[in-house]
């Protein structure tokens, strides 16, 4: 019986026994025939017995607690549940709290905090006390916690590069050279050994050697918040690179899936469907299954899907939570812990008089909690369309101006994005993820059939109609940069073509000569080109220090400005105004304050106001004790 026990309590899964059935087995094989074992135990002296019963009982929970978690299945197959018990807040400061990751022996959390632009890293005792700021950077935005396997460094994204710190406070030591890296890094995880680092980019997984060598390990779309278990597998959340990046696109809320990664052949395996929001995903203590953020039943939870060997999914997810609101989370080094962040936000539609001084009252019109993340007026300026998660996940909405009563124009399962209504009312354009990647489509307002725009493995959305209403204009979201024009046949038809290797936001002049769009989705330079050929002219440079990076740009009416919305190292936003015939920006006006913070790149102009999204968002930390099935 005390090697059982001795083995059962072995720190790493893998040394453990396989489930509790074969802990019993052992223990019986071990005390059989019962009579020598019993007659072996009344020998021993009582202290020493003491200590067996007492491991014995340590061993048989902590193996059913990594069983449960891990398994997500009881007796005969059946699916187990898991028995999440008390829960603790932890932090509770006004502002942010996220990505909470909580110590192997979860007494610890460590946060990043912050307005969602500025964020530090913070680490706090479930017991209680005052946070400790991990480094002493103030100038630093840093995220993406993770505890090494003996708690003493944590690893964390620092101005998007890779780094750790002492769990106790000090200074950073990059872990991945900046020379190494090709673009920012949103995410990285330690291997079980912690000789290995695996870190995203927006398209690309790498992994760096403890021998200083760095490389491509998959090419796949988006991948964040990557977890690397306890064998060959990293799992990750893909599609939605931006719902915990530190910026303009923080909180986004697109739908997004959950893939498994070899960590030697880079091999990809989609482990859920990519029509809700999945995201946050964490490797069961036993390594067979991935425990996961998803919206695919409404409010925001734990999930798990049970996976094979090679990566792939074996059986359907099931919920863990209901009704938990949380944002991610992580796990305790033997499953007993959960650390979760749970996110309370809302924004909704407000408009200014264009331009206005700091003391202009704005005026709200969508109201609810509910995040808001685009929205267009119509060209009489009667409605306004939008797209909300009211309903659990964003669908389209349209409510006449200034205040009336909304009216909700889609309920698919899927989730829709980025509404504009073509110039006689007629159509609304808006873009989805249906087939794994997003694509532009027009809804007959009329109740028509609705219609698909494109059809390709790219992301296109963010489409703006000619004032014409015949044409779309829209552009690539992730990865290659592209920018498109589509127009009817002469049979109803939508036909694309490709106008520019480039752009992001690309959006018409009022004459449908020419059109505007941004260099980079976040921050860059502002662009113009005309709608039929021709090379892109450099409208504002963005490079010069100091500068501005534009956004979004919209144009006056009478198509000799160019309006753009940026945001400054705080987060704060502003609009700029450059002449169509060039020259450097000006300051126009600010939008949102200390507390409503206007976060998206998004705004329009309508009749001599500006309709943009004010942000209300606070988050904290708690932590929930977690047990065996129920």
């Amino acid at each position: 019986a005390e090697q059982a026990i001795l083995r059962a309590l072995q720190k790493l899964p893998a040394d453990r026994f396989a489930s509790v059935a074969e802990f019993a087995s052992a223990l019986s094989q071990q005390t059989a025939p019962g009579t020598r074992a019993t007659s072996h135990a009344a020998t021993l002296p009582r202290e020493r017995r003491r200590r067996l019963a007492a491991a014995f009982v340590l061993a048989a929970a902590a193996l059913a607690t990594g069983w449960l978690l891990g398994r997500g299945t009881g007796t005969a197959g059946a699916p187990s549940r898991i028995a999440f018990g008390r829960a603790a807040q932890v932090t509770w400061e006004p502002g942010l709290e996220i990505a909470p990751a909580i110590s192997p022996d979860g007494k610890l959390v460590a946060y990043a905090a912050g307005n969602g632009t500025q964020l530090k890293i913070f680490v706090r005792s479930v017991a209680g006390g005052r946070a400790i700021p991990l480094t002493d950077d103030t100038l630093a935005v840093e995220t993406a916690p993770q505890w090494s396997h003996d708690g003493s460094r944590i690893l964390f994204i620092s101005n998007g590069n890779v780094v750790s710190a002492p769990s106790g406070g000090g200074a950073p030591r990059p872990e991945v050279p900046p020379r190494a890296l090709t673009a920012r890094v949103g995410w990285a995880t330690w291997s079980p050994d912690e000789l290995h680092i695996a870190f995203s980019t927006v398209d690309t997984l790498f992994v760096h050697d403890a021998g200083g060598a760095t490389r491509v390990l998959a090419a796949t779309t988006q991948p964040d918040m990557c977890h690397w278990g306890t064998h060959d597998l990293i799992t990750c959340a893909a599609g939605n690179y931006l719902y915990l990046l530190p910026g303009v696109g923080f909180g986004n809320l697109a739908p997004g899936w959950i893939i498994t990664v070899n960590a030697k052949t880079g091999a990809v395996h989609a482990v859920t469907d990519s029509m809700y929001i999945s995201t946050a995903p964490r490797w069961s203590a036993d390594g067979k299954s991935v425990l996961y953020v998803s919206n695919r039943l409404g409010q925001p939870d734990v999930f798990a899907v049970d996976v094979t060997a090679s990566g792939e999914r074996s059986g359907e997810p099931r919920r863990l939570t209901t009704g938990l609101g949380v944002n991610s989370f992580s796990l305790s080094a033997d499953g007993s812990r959960m650390a979760y962040s749970v996110l309370n936000a809302s924004a909704n539609i407000w408009s200014l008089p264009f331009p206005s001084g700091p003391g202009a009252i704005p005026t709200q019109h969508t109201f609810g909690q509910q995040t808001v993340e685009n929205s267009a007026v119509s060209a009489d300026g009667q409605s306004l369309f939008y797209d909300s998660d009211l309903a659990g996940n964003s669908d389209l909405y349209r409510v006449r101006l200034p205040n009336g009563v909304p009216e909700r124009l889609n309920s698919d399962p899927t989730a829709e994005f980025a509404p504009e209504p073509s110039p006689d009312g007629r159509f609304l354009s808006f873009h989805s993820i249906r087939d794994g990647s997003r694509d532009v489509y027009v809804m007959p307002l009329d109740g028509g059939p609705l219609q698909q725009v494109s059809r390709t493995s790219m992301n296109e959305g963010l489409a703006s109609w000619s004032p014409d209403g015949g044409a779309l204009l829209f552009s690539n979201l992730v990865g290659q940069k592209k920018t498109f024009i589509a127009h009817r046949d002469g049979k109803g038809a939508w036909v694309v073509r490709e106008r520019l290797q480039d752009g992001y936001f690309a959006r018409w002049s009022p004459d449908g000569k020419w059109f505007s769009f941004c260099k980079a989705l976040i921050g860059g330079g502002l662009y113009v080109a005309a709608t039929d050929s021709g090379p892109a002219r450099l409208l504002y440079d963005a490079t010069r220090p100091g500068a501005p990076f534009a956004e979004w740009s919209v144009w006056s009416a009478d198509g000799r400005t160019v309006y753009f919305k940026s945001h400054d190292a705080s987060g704060a936003a502003a609009i700029w105004s450059v002449p169509f015939t060039g020259g450097g920006p000006q300051r126009v006006m600010t939008l949102g304050d200390a507390r409503l913070r206007s976060d998206r790149y998004g705004f329009s102009l309508h009749s001599g106001r500006v309709y943009f999204t004010l942000n209300d968002r606070q988050s904290n930390v708690w932590v929930m004790d977690v047990g065996g099935s129920r």
